[in-house]
């Protein structure tokens, strides 16, 4: 009967497993907030160590590291964000005058070169269109429209701040049982495979705090880069912009496309000319490609253990195989399999199949065989 019930069970597992995805996927969002508190704390905890081996009590560092985190990056925000909004603002007014008297024209030219020359049916000039635009603009209720939008983002804004406040509460109290964390894990090891587990999980986790410093050195260097490059062309906000694009330089590609289309926009507006808009495009090619044969090969290779063409190759791979979420994760994911693929070597030498000697020829009567002579 055992037997027989046993086939009818197989099942069980699968049904817990898809019930358990189906609410990973319902509770998505809070599992979200978790994987940041614990993102945050994997990040903080080095800091946090610190001040606990200088004999401060773990609650205490751990606030302490999480007001200092939270000051330096208010206050980068607080030199950014005025910084691009005030020269953005002022830029911004001036772009209807700068459309009609300078970009117009142009529009209207090329339209009615299109019109002549290809006979393509164009009714009405830029003009019009826009004229057009602007009654059809003034049938919606802009009051209300406004009203909307403002409480939209004002509904947006203290959510993201409630978000924030909930994984800063999370992190800290992930931070507090860090150690019983790593140790519940380890138990659930079996005995004889805890040891390489914990020696390939500390190895795995040396890794990742190399790539997290090698990182935010990337990121320094090119918002240094970015900034000075940007206040000495004369780019509205330059300095703001060049450190945004520092921040967000960890996503690969992101931080120089934005300080590309930014600063070519703000020139623009700026009314610098087509000079200053040429000489901001092609420093922002030299630097990007400082940063993809330079920079980001040699300070995170040379971290990670990784040579300049793995660290490009592993990029060329991670967008191939997962677009923009494989650029994000390329490097790290290299780092780990290196340490992995080390693993398994040290395993394999360590296997009978490449220790035991090759084996000795015989006779069929049992007799060794001579060994073939050497070369003279």
């Amino acid at each position: 009967m055992l037997r027989e019930s046993e086939p009818r069970r197989s099942w069980l597992p699968w049904a817990i497993a898809g019930c358990l995805l189906a609410l990973a996927w319902y509770f998505r969002e809070v599992l979200g907030l978790l994987v940041g508190a614990f993102g945050l704390a994997y990040l903080l905890e080095p800091l946090v160590q610190k001040l606990e081996d200088a004999r401060v009590p773990r609650p205490l560092a751990i606030v302490v590291v999480l007001l200092l985190v939270s000051a330096v990056l208010t206050g980068l925000l607080a030199i950014v964000v005025p910084n691009i909004v005030h020269e953005g603002g002022e830029l911004l007014a001036k772009l209807p005058a700068k459309f009609r008297n300078d970009w117009l024209p142009a529009l209207n030219r090329g339209l009615l070169h299109l019109r002549r020359r290809y006979h393509v049916r164009i009714p009405v000039t830029a003009d019009a269109w826009l004229a057009q635009l602007g009654n059809r603009a003034d049938l919606a209720p802009r009051s209300l429209s406004a009203v909307l939008s403002a409480a939209n983002a004002t509904v947006t804004v203290l959510e993201f701040a409630l978000e924030v406040v909930i994984v800063l509460a999370m992190a800290f109290y992930v931070l507090l049982d860090w150690h019983r964390i790593h140790a519940g894990v380890a138990e659930l090891v079996p005995h004889s495979m805890r040891p390489r587990f914990v020696s390939v999980v500390g190895k795995l986790d040396a890794t990742m705090g190399r790539f997290l410093r090698g990182q935010l050195l990337v990121m320094i260097v090119l918002g240094t880069l970015f900034a000075v490059g940007f206040e000495l062309l004369g780019v509205p906000a330059g300095a703001g912009l060049g450190i945004l694009a520092g921040m967000i330089s960890f996503v690969p590609y992101l931080g120089f496309v934005v300080a590309l289309a930014l600063a070519v926009l703000l020139s623009s507006l700026q009314g610098g000319g087509s000079q200053q808009v040429l000489a901001v495009v092609v420093y922002m090619a030299v630097v990007h490609v400082l940063d993809l044969a330079l920079i980001t090969p040699r300070i995170l290779g040379g971290s990670l253990g990784l040579s300049p063409v793995l660290v490009i190759m592993a990029l060329l791979a991670g967008g191939k195989v997962l677009g923009f979420a494989g650029l994000l994760v390329a490097i790290p994911v290299a780092a780990m399999l290196r340490v992995l693929v080390h693993e398994l070597l040290v395993e394999y030498r360590e296997t009978h199949f490449f220790n035991d000697p090759p084996p000795v020829a015989t006779r069929p009567d049992g007799s060794l065989l001579p060994e073939p002579p050497g070369p003279e």
